[in-house]
């Protein structure tokens, strides 16, 4: 994590290329806007400010990496810097059920990961329902971190492949 320190947040982005990384992902979200005051403290430790997209842009790009960003909210989408600056965009799982975000995310023109997390079939359906099928993407992701590998549950990668082959 970069601890909200633009430095280190570059310095991420370089260790990522010399591990081999094609891409970089940040995290754009106002903590006070998505929790309720002393309800998630160590939150202000994750997101990545808007303005610093640019400059995490120019470097994952210029070391040859696709960057890109989790939003969390509809204004954060429509922002300039998201087409400019972003090679794609991705919706957390604790989003998924929110079709107007995704919806926004389309929008981008950008392509789209979504995440899964704890969601049913029926409720990625229905979230997908709103993706194109040209880039987009769904992931398999387990919203506990860091998590036990007896809880990484992969089987259910081929549950969603069956699930959504050859659409995603």
């Amino acid at each position: 994590n970069h601890n909200v320190d633009l430095n280190r947040a570059v310095a991420l982005i370089r260790a990522a290329k010399t591990a081999g990384f094609d891409a970089v992902k940040v995290q754009c979200f106002d903590p006070e806007k998505m929790f309720r005051p002393g309800t998630f403290e160590e939150a202000r430790h994750f997101p990545c400010p808007l303005i610093w997209v640019p400059e995490l842009s120019l470097q994952a790009r210029g070391l040859g990496l696709e960057f890109g960003a989790t939003l969390f909210d509809i204004e954060t989408t429509t922002s300039a810097i998201i087409s400019k600056y972003l090679d794609f965009v991705k919706c957390s799982s604790y989003d998924l059920l929110r079709h107007d975000l995704i919806q926004s995310l389309v929008a981008t023109g950008l392509p789209v990961i979504l995440s899964t997390g704890m969601a049913t079939l029926d409720e990625i359906k229905a979230a997908a329902a709103h993706l194109p099928e040209e880039g987009s993407t769904l992931l398999h992701c387990v919203s506990l971190y860091p998590c036990p590998i007896e809880k990484a549950n992969l089987a259910r990668i081929g549950r969603i492949r069956a699930a959504f082959f050859p659409r995603f």
